[in-house]
């Protein structure tokens, strides 16, 4: 299962990357893709299955001791919840979601939701705190700090901008001093730690390469978008998904 998770990553990577497709929601919403879903029900249908099924997943389990599974399955579910029920209630005018794009999404938290919740479960006392789990929680910690703190960010420039200021450039704030794709680079840091504090379990690692590679690319056209329409925009330094590299 996790395999074909990787499997299905590449595949979205290259595509995105060699024949330049860009995945049709949000800025990049264009016809062509079936009947459109309004952005804040897609936003929550389509991400609840990985909440519904972790919780479910979670009550079945001993938390008390509070084991590196353990606590990477609960930072698992409040990201998710906030995620899938706290977010979108801030979407306001957001491009409606093709429904194709929006059962995509659906079937794959429904897939990862019971992959992750399961694999949480069966690690269950057979991880233990070490080097690399300590780590690998202050890794997950900052990365959904800084996820968190660009999607607001993003959102906060949203509703300051004028209908006429499509493109504006996001003011220096976290990772945006360093990068376009903030809220991109801290959520794949942010699972590159909770594969680190899952021991490295593989379901793990293939979630975290799973977003990189699905994501990264979407950081890299929105760089080349903010390149071409906000003047001077080159001057800042920023580099797309990965700081002074890429």
């Amino acid at each position: 299962m996790a395999g074909f998770m990787l499997v299905c990553g590449v595949a979205a990577c290259t595509t995105m990357t060699v024949f330049q497709v860009k995945t049709p929601y949000g800025r990049y919403t264009r016809p062509g893709w079936g009947p459109l879903v309004p952005a804040r029900l897609a936003w929550i249908l389509q991400e609840a299955p990985t909440p519904v099924i972790a919780i479910a997943l979670l009550a079945q389990r001993n938390v008390s001791k509070l084991d590196p599974p353990s606590v990477a399955h609960i930072l698992l579910v409040v990201h998710y919840i906030h995620r899938a029920f706290i977010y979108p209630l801030g979407i306001r005018n957001g491009k409606p979601t093709p429904v194709v794009v929006m059962a995509l999404a659906f079937t794959f938290c429904s897939y990862n939701g019971f992959l992750q919740g399961t694999m949480l479960k069966e690690l269950e006392g057979r991880v233990a705190w070490s080097l690399l789990t300590i780590a690998g929680l202050g890794v997950m910690l900052f990365g959904a700090y800084h996820n968190v703190l660009a999607d607001y960010t993003l959102r906060s420039l949203r509703r300051t901008s004028s209908s006429a200021q499509r493109y504006v450039a996001p003011p220096n704030v976290g990772l945006f001093t360093w990068v376009s794709g903030a809220n991109f680079l801290g959520e794949i840091v942010e699972w590159s730690g909770y594969a680190m504090l899952c021991g490295g379990a593989l379901p793990a690692v293939a979630f975290a390469a799973f977003t990189a590679l699905n994501i990264g690319p979407r950081a890299v056209h929105h760089h080349a978008d903010y390149c071409k329409k906000i003047d001077g925009y080159d001057a800042l330094g920023r580099t797309a998904i990965i700081p002074f590299l890429l």
